[in-house]
């Protein structure tokens, strides 16, 4: 399975399995970077009335994140994956880089939201 068909599936098939609907958005360069983009993202719809102790938004993604990076692995596809989340409008940004074959263990990176 080529990478952009194992992306294809993540995000139509995958992601409406776990998240209840399909991505909005996956763009790529065509050298190995592609960004996933939920507009909705369903975890996040609470997170305006949280308390600041639980955490930044972006600890949201951390499962997400690796939830890609797992799903490309077993498909042959090593990357490291880093999320965005968003609270107002609740959303998540996923950047996933691919390794070559010969890379060492990917990792999965969860970061704070951009300052606006």
């Amino acid at each position: 399975v080529s990478e952009l068909d194992a992306l294809k599936v993540l995000c139509r098939d995958l992601w409406r399995t776990v998240f209840g609907k399909q991505v909005d958005s996956l763009k790529t360069n065509h050298r190995g970077v592609y960004v996933i983009f939920d507009a909705s993202f369903r975890w996040l719809r609470h997170v305006q009335e949280l308390p600041e102790s639980v955490g930044a938004p972006s600890w949201y993604c951390v499962f997400p994140a690796g939830l890609i990076r797992g799903f490309l692995a077993q498909l042959g596809h090593p990357c490291t994956v880093q999320g965005v989340c968003e609270p107002a409008p609740p959303s998540a940004v996923f950047t996933v880089r691919m390794h070559s074959s010969s890379a060492p263990d990917s990792e999965t990176v969860a970061s704070e939201p951009r300052q606006t």
